[in-house]
């Protein structure tokens, strides 16, 4: 299977450059610790994570398994090594090398799930954080991305999902704010939830991420005055458990 994510010489000067001067080259996606963006993802994906973990009844975190794909720079894996044993994945070579001397204490690997898949030291994960990766893989590739997902987890083992809202994406072209990454395939609420549940996934949890469209702002409730009217929920903010074993 080839995802998005993949490169060949065909499409490397166009998909690994964008992304490598993304994570690497610019301030605002570079660094160590999460942007106002990031935060506001990870403050919903934490809930999700901790919801998870107290339901449980194994919630001793050194045996608690976290895979992060398509972590980028590798901020978002970090914060989940708080929580238990967490790696990263990520296809671009670059910035595989980038997210290692950002955090040398954490496990990354250059290539996909397919490839921690086929490892013969393949150990699988309890739970698996996807942020902002799923838009980006082509509509026609998902089911077999969401199966790889499914067969990576242990029984009854969860993923977390953050991915934008397509509901939102005709407000955004209307004003200007126009996706730009190499393959933009957004879901709608209804449309990711059921190809997880096509899959052998159980829903668990579902947020949103409000952001203010005026400035790139993410306000919590307490921030929000009756004269915000540009507010939209952004980010759809998902946890599956697996209900069928594969």
């Amino acid at each position: 299977m080839k995802l998005i994510t993949q490169y060949d010489k065909s499409n490397e000067s166009i998909e690994e450059a964008y992304y490598k001067d993304l994570f690497i080259n610019n301030p605002n996606w570079s660094s160590k610790y999460p942007n106002q963006d990031e935060t506001a993802r990870w403050n919903k994906i934490n809930q999700c994570i901790l919801k998870i973990l107290t339901s449980g009844k194994n919630t001793n975190k050194e045996e608690i398994r976290f895979l992060d794909v398509g972590c980028g720079r590798g901020w978002l894996t970090n914060l989940l090594f708080s929580h238990g044993y967490a790696e990263g994945v990520e296809p671009v070579l670059s910035v595989v090398e980038y997210a290692r001397k950002l955090f040398p204490h954490i496990k990354f690997t250059a290539g996909t799930l397919e490839d921690i898949i086929k490892n013969d030291n393949f150990h699988k994960f309890d739970i698996i954080v996807c942020s902002e990766v799923i838009e980006h893989i082509s509509n026609s590739e998902k089911s077999n991305f969401i199966n790889l997902i499914h067969h990576a987890l242990k029984p009854n083992g969860h993923v977390i999902i953050s991915t934008p809202r397509k509901e939102v994406l005709l407000d955004l072209h209307l004003r200007g704010k126009n996706p730009n990454q190499p393959i933009e395939d957004w879901l709608s609420e209804p449309e990711l939830l059921r190809y997880f549940l096509n899959a052998g996934f159980k829903a668990i949890s579902h947020l949103r991420v409000i952001s203010k469209l005026r400035d790139n702002s993410f306000p919590s409730i307490n921030e929000i005055g009756p004269k915000d009217v540009d507010l939209v929920y952004l980010y759809q903010i998902w946890s599956f458990k697996t209900i069928i074993n594969i």
